[in-house]
């Protein structure tokens, strides 16, 4: 009876400590899965186009034109490539967190206005001149040059 009381209590240790790394591993797990979470889509929430375009941005078909090539982002190695199908745009590489650039263009807007998904993270994004360059500006600061139709 004593060594098996003393197996049981061990056991009986050793299936609390079992389960309680269980119940960490599990909140571990479900954390971790909730700071994953990117978008894999477009989203055309947010904030209107119209009121984050400034003056002076391309209009929309001359920006569909312009936007289909080449262009620089800030921070990513070598050009992005950019194709327009109707009215979505996405990136032929996939340098945002192994994810492509994907866009919306805005059809309601008469300047060119985009709705972006880049590295899992919803944007807003328009084209305009600076100098001679092209230069596709982003909602949150960033700006990428090139671009010119192919």
């Amino acid at each position: 009876p004593f060594g098996f009381s003393i197996f049981a209590a061990s056991t009986s240790s050793v299936v609390r400590a079992c389960l309680a790394r269980h119940h960490r591993h599990r909140a571990y797990i479900a954390t971790m899965g909730d700071a994953d979470v990117r978008l894999s889509t477009v989203s055309t929430d947010g904030a209107k186009l119209g009121k984050l375009i400034p003056a002076g941005s391309m209009k929309k078909e001359d920006g569909k034109t312009a936007l289909a090539g080449k262009w620089k982002i800030p921070n990513v190695d070598g050009a992005v490539t950019l194709e327009v199908t109707g009215t979505s745009v996405k990136s032929v590489e996939a340098p945002f967190g192994n994810q492509p650039l994907m866009g919306e263009i805005e059809e309601s807007e008469d300047m060119l206005g985009l709705h972006i998904t880049m590295g899992g993270f919803p944007m807003k994004a328009w084209l305009h001149k600076d100098g001679g360059s092209t230069v596709l500006a982003f909602s949150n600061g960033g700006g990428g040059g090139g671009g010119g139709g192919g």
